[in-house]
């Protein structure tokens, strides 16, 4: 599932091909995922791409709406240049790591094609199809890890004022923006910290590792590009060895999500 540092790092790459492009159709080979209205689109000149939490923000010139793409657990966003013909132009691929965009496109799981007036193309693929593509206004979200914003002393208010397992805290997107399951797990680990915790019986010096470990591994995330699933700490991890100390990492279900944990290292 793509998380905040893999949204960031096809956002990066997208921004600097699709400035300045002008949108000539949009093609929605999926109904469900992709909501507005069309025209809304055509003609239109591309701004910026941006993020907000783990959603793509598209935004441009003197139109205030802006498209927003949520990857959810399967989506993929596939830019092809129009500087080679056909299905061999440049390609830059971001999003779930399937090999969806090796081959000809669109796909069978390609769901909207956005069409440039240069010829480029953007496929927004979705195996799973729960990911989606909407025309509405900048979405007001609570601060994510990467934001200045997500101060100690933020983290401290958002922790202690909650008697859920501190996982739970941590992955809700209306409380902290861009952590997912993954980050969470292996944030938690860093941290030394038992996902089932409940989040208000945290200390100061806890919640400071905690705050310190999630902003690491997210910023690691980022600097790895979307290679991130080659360094796992713990997730996806069961029954291996903790690296840190030996024991057996294991796995159980919090909240219907899959968590790792170090039943030695992780109090």
């Amino acid at each position: 599932m793509p998380e905040l540092p893999e949204v960031e790092t096809i956002v990066k790459q997208l921004d600097k091909v699709l400035q300045g492009k002008v949108i000539k159709n949009v093609e929605v080979l999926r109904e469900k995922s992709f909501k507005g209205e069309i025209k809304d689109l055509v003609e239109r000149k591309i701004k910026k791409v941006g993020r907000k939490s783990k959603m793509v923000v598209m935004e441009f010139v003197e139109l205030k709406k802006v498209v927003l793409i949520h990857l959810k657990m399967t989506g993929q966003l596939i830019y092809i240049d129009s500087r080679l013909r056909g299905n061999d132009g440049r390609r830059i691929v971001g999003g779930h790591p399937t090999t969806d965009w090796v081959g000809e496109l669109p796909g069978k799981h390609t769901r909207v094609i956005i069409n440039f007036k240069n010829g480029s193309r953007l496929f927004f693929n979705d195996m799973r199809a729960f990911g989606w593509m909407k025309i509405g206004d900048v979405p007001r979200l609570p601060p994510d890890v990467v934001d200045k914003e997500f101060t100690l002393q933020l983290f401290k208010e958002l922790v202690s004022g909650s008697k859920r397992a501190i996982k739970l805290v941590l992955m809700d997107q209306k409380k902290i923006g861009g952590i997912g399951n993954i980050y969470a797990n292996d944030g938690l680990f860093l941290a030394k910290i038992d996902p089932k915790k409940m989040a208000s019986s945290l200390d100061n010096n806890e919640i400071e590792r905690l705050h310190k470990a999630i902003k690491k591994v997210i910023n690691k995330g980022i600097l790895l590009a979307g290679k991130y699933q080659n360094y796992f700490l713990v997730y996806g991890r069961e029954g291996e060895k903790c690296k840190r100390c030996g024991e057996e990492i294991k796995k159980f279900k919090l909240g219907g999500r899959g968590t790792y944990w170090c039943l030695k290292c992780q109090k």
